[in-house]
């Protein structure tokens, strides 16, 4: 398959900061025609989601980046300033990662990461049925209406499942 641009489609970037001090995006693709309030309300439902089992985030900002450039402007969705999930992330959780995956009608791969989980699983992986706020928000991922898009611009048909790790930089970062 031919590489695509990653500018490719419009995007969202959605600022979270978390209890522990940390600030992450989440990047999700979305068709030109989506308002910013009705990707902050995807965003609201995609954190509102995971209840107590996300350590204390809030929404700082969203950005909009049109597609054929990676220059963004900040939007106004309704949502800044909200805040999700309960407690204070300790410094041994800032690295793990949770990731949903997706594929697009044409094959690419689309994939949404996020910081905050507080559970690891020995198997690094919750599969359909074994928590009920990952279903929960995977159930958020599929029923978005039109989007979240792959990088082809078609929307994503997601896995029944969600994939714990490590992220290396941070990993990196805290070993100094």
């Amino acid at each position: 398959m031919a590489p695509l641009n990653p500018n490719n489609t419009p995007r969202y970037l959605a600022y979270y900061s978390l209890s522990g001090g940390l600030q992450h995006s989440l990047q999700v693709r979305a068709p030109a025609p989506v308002s910013p309030a009705a990707f902050g309300a995807f965003v609201d439902g995609f954190f509102t989601a995971f209840g107590s089992d996300l350590y204390a985030a809030t929404l700082d900002f969203v950005v909009f980046i049109p597609s054929g450039t990676n220059i963004g402007n900040i939007v106004t969705t309704g949502f800044e300033g909200s805040t999700y999930g309960t407690g204070v992330q300790p410094l041994i959780q800032r690295p793990l990662q949770l990731t949903f995956v997706g594929r697009s009608p044409g094959g690419r791969r689309g994939r949404v990461s996020m910081f905050g989980w507080k559970n690891a699983d020995q198997s690094w992986r919750y599969t359909a049925g074994e928590a009920g706020t990952i279903d929960a928000a995977i159930a958020v991922l599929a029923g978005a209406a039109g989007y979240p898009l792959g990088i082809d611009g078609t929307e994503l048909v997601w896995k029944i499942y969600a994939n714990i790790g490590y992220n290396d930089h941070y990993v990196k970062e805290a070993r100094g």
